[in-house]
């Protein structure tokens, strides 16, 4: 069975490795993207396999989540985005049909994982 693709968007590279080594250890398959210009650049090339889900950050250089919203969603209109956050203000500013989900990076990773563990039954 051929593991799902997750898209892994954030900057800080201890949180990048600890969502990796946790998307490998749940049978996903975790590509790593730091800044929104890597992001646009990946979505423009239109890779197959397309992404199962992507975890956003919305604190990050070149584009924030926030701009990126709309650029995911238009390359990938189906797409599964959780956004994992420390910044729980922010919230209010997403439009919540656009996401399945807002997680705060305080919490930890486990709620993250088991919500892209439900959402794992549909493809994009």
């Amino acid at each position: 069975m051929e593991k799902k693709k997750v898209l892994v968007i954030e900057d800080n590279e201890d949180i990048a490795q600890v969502l990796a080594k946790r998307l490998q250890m749940a049978s996903y398959l975790p590509v790593l993207l730091t800044n929104g210009w890597e992001v646009v650049s990946y979505l423009l090339k239109k890779e197959e396999p397309l992404p199962h889900a992507l975890i956003l950050d919305l604190m990050l250089p070149g584009r924030s989540g926030h701009e990126l919203l709309n650029t995911i969603k238009s390359v990938l209109p189906k797409a599964k985005i959780f956004v994992f956050s420390s910044h729980k203000e922010c919230v209010s500013l997403i439009p919540q049909d656009a996401i399945e989900g807002f997680f705060l990076k305080t919490d930890g990773v486990d709620k993250l994982i088991t919500a892209l563990n439900a959402a794992s039954e549909d493809r994009l």
